[in-house]
């Protein structure tokens, strides 16, 4: 299926995520694809790194953002003036005294 592309394409491709596979892995894929009882199936490997970065820059496609997790919050983590919740919940507490 990728026969024609350039080594450019290959590379536009790479940055995007997905991983080339040979012929004997895409076949392989296929059948376990056809085995499967998901009825919306698509068998492929990922680059994560590429898919995150994607996500991150938001050339991400929408096809691919699922597969792709937000970055972690912490509910001790300071919110944007960085002061950690604790002291932000305890000010509004005094608040309502």
């Amino acid at each position: 299926m990728t026969a024609h592309l350039s080594d450019a394409d290959r590379r536009r491709l790479a940055r995007s995520g997905p991983i080339p596979l040979s012929t004997a892995e895409g076949m392989a894929l296929f059948d376990a694809a056809l085995a499967a009882e998901e009825p919306v199936l698509a068998p492929g490997r990922f680059d994560m790194a590429a898919l995150r970065e994607g996500a991150a820059d938001g050339t991400l496609p929408p096809l691919l953002r699922g597969l792709v997790r937000g970055p972690r919050r912490s509910a001790g983590r300071g919110g944007d003036d960085g002061t950690p919740l604790a002291r932000r919940l305890a000010v509004l507490g005094r608040r309502r005294a």
